[in-house]
């Protein structure tokens, strides 16, 4: 939970606010483009436990 909170921490300090304006965020997968994916290891107590897969098609 610690690595979250840092992460977290981080993040805020780079956008110099815990609220970000609406108009100036967008969600992850709006500027990505067709036929390409990502991947995300989860952990749990240092240890990998999922694998998430998100991506877009060409349709």
């Amino acid at each position: 939970m610690q690595q979250y909170e840092d992460a977290m921490a981080q993040a805020y300090e780079a956008m110099s606010t815990r609220r970000p304006v609406d108009e100036d965020t967008t969600l992850l997968g709006e500027h990505r483009m067709r036929w390409t994916g990502v991947y995300v290891v989860l952990y749990t107590d240092s240890q990998p436990t999922h694998v998430g897969f998100f991506g877009a098609s060409g349709d």
